[in-house]
Order: structure tokens, then C-alpha cells, then sequence
């Protein structure tokens, strides 16, 4: 009987699943980084292309929540953007094309896997820029600013 050929599979490691950018992902995320490990085939190029829409239907989830879940497994290290899509101009209509980082983008050359080297911000559930005070909270040797008066003087009620 002959021995089956690469079957869609996908193979995630235990020690994958307890580093931070694993542990940090939405759902969406991580179902999304499934979906494309099984797509993955040694013999084949390491090499994606995927739109929101694509990933939307990947995922059923929303448009916005399937760019936000790209972009989080590129921040994380998990994903690398090979040729960014375009939307308007002479290529219009083309995907971003990604490669995993899990695995070589050529044969013969070592995977990167950027994603076992991601460290978390340290300020943990920010969605902008930390302010100097955030900073300073979580550097320790920064004192916040003192003031001696109140910046909004309350005035008294007058009857």
C-alpha cells in the first residue's frame, strides 16, 4: 500500500504555544496562523497572497478584525510581508503576498523564526503611543511630575 504524500497538516509546536507571541494573540490570530500552517508545503514557495478579504474568508470574521489579526502576526514575528498589495495605481488589485517565518523562504536556507525572539511592550494593552507618565510608571527611576498647584483651579461655589 503506498505511503500517503504531504496531507494538509499543521504541525505547532508545545513549546510554540507558551512563548509570548503565541500567548498574545487573539483567536483570530491564531486561527488565522493555523490555517496558513497547513497551506505550507516544503516543496512549494514560502509565500502567501492574501488580502483582508482573503483572510476575512479564511477566518469568518470581520474585514477590519482579519487585517488587524495580519498585522499583529507581523508585529509578532510570525509572518514576514514579502511584497506589500496595492489597492489603487497601475497593480492595483494585488495582495500582500507573506511568508511564514516558521520555515526557509528558499530551500537550503535557514527558517528565521523571528517570532521566538518577540518580546511584549512592557505597558501591556495600549492601542497608542505610551505616554511620558506610562513610561515612567513601568521605568521605576522616573519620578511622575510633582505640582504644587492643582493644574484646574476649582472655583467656589458661589450662592
Amino acid at each position: 500500500m503506498p505511503r500517503p504524500t504531504d496531507r494538509p497538516h499543521a504541525r505547532i509546536y508545545f513549546a510554540w504555544m507558551s512563548i509570548p507571541a503565541w500567548t498574545t494573540l487573539t483567536p483570530v490570530a491564531q486561527a488565522l496562523l493555523v490555517n496558513l500552517l497547513t497551506r505550507y508545503r516544503p516543496l512549494e514557495p514560502n509565500a502567501f497572497e492574501i488580502s483582508d478579504r482573503s483572510a476575512t474568508m479564511l477566518v469568518a470574521c470581520a474585514r477590519n478584525t482579519a487585517s488587524k489579526a495580519l498585522a499583529d502576526l507581523v508585529d509578532r514575528g510570525w509572518l514576514r510581508v514579502v511584497r506589500v498589495g496595492r489597492i489603487r495605481g497601475p497593480k492595483a488589485r494585488r495582495a500582500s503576498v507573506y511568508a511564514l517565518t516558521a520555515f526557509p523562504e528558499e530551500p537550503g536556507m535557514p527558517a528565521g523564526k523571528d517570532f521566538l525572539r518577540w518580546q511584549p511592550h512592557p505597558i501591556q494593552g495600549l492601542k497608542s503611543k505610551p505616554s511620558t507618565a506610562q513610561f515612567r510608571a513601568v521605568n521605576g527611576s522616573l519620578q511622575p511630575p510633582q505640582h504644587d498647584t492643582p493644574r484646574y483651579a476649582v472655583k467656589p461655589a458661589s450662592h
